[in-house]
Order: C-alpha cells, then sequence, then structure tokens
C-alpha cells in the first residue's frame, strides 16, 4: 500500500472511480428504451434485460469486495474465480435478452 503504482493503490482508486459498486448506468439505458414502448407492446425480454443488469450490478459489487477480500488473502482464487462468472453469466444473460429485443421476440 506504500507503492503508489501497486496494483491495491489502483483497485482502491478505481473502487473510488469510476465506483463500479454504484453504477446505476443500466437503469438509465433501461427508461430511455423503455420510452419507445408502452404497456401492451413492451417486450418481455426489456424486464428481463433489466433484471438481468440488476444481478449484474449486485454480483459487481460482491465481485469487487471479494477482489478486496483476496488481495488481503481472506478470500481463495476460487472464490474471486466464482465471483467473476457469477458477473460475465448476468451479463451474457443481458446480451441474450438484447438480441431477442432487437429480433422483435
Amino acid at each position: 500500500m506504500d507503492d503508489p503504482h501497486s496494483a491495491a493503490v489502483r483497485f482502491g482508486k478505481y473502487r473510488r472511480h469510476p465506483g463500479p459498486e454504484t453504477d446505476m448506468s443500466s437503469e438509465d439505458a433501461f427508461k430511455r428504451a423503455d420510452r419507445y414502448f408502452t404497456a401492451d407492446n413492451e417486450p418481455d425480454a426489456l424486464i428481463r434485460w433489466r433484471e438481468d443488469m440488476l444481478d449484474a450490478q449486485g454480483d459487481l459489487s460482491s465481485w469487487v469486495n471479494v477482489a478486496a477480500d483476496w488481495q488481503i488473502r481472506s478470500k481463495s482464487t476460487a472464490q474471486l474465480d466464482a465471483a467473476e462468472a457469477r458477473v460475465l453469466s448476468d451479463l451474457a444473460k443481458a446480451r441474450r435478452e438484447a438480441a431477442a429485443i432487437r429480433r422483435g421476440s
């Protein structure tokens, strides 16, 4: 932590800015997309995309916390990898829903 160029210091700065644990930009994207639809024609995939992105945001926050614990060796590499896998799975689901929206299904 004494080295300003260390991974730990850089990670700490990243947690403050851009601050992935508090990023809710997907909610802004949902609101913009939602304007194109009414209650009658809103695709189910849009709601599922929103849920996937909220899951991803929560799991990203967890991953960041696990990464901080991993740095001080209170979490294992397997736990870090599992936290990463949850985020990637959430994002893969969101991509599938976005594709379904584009297809109109």
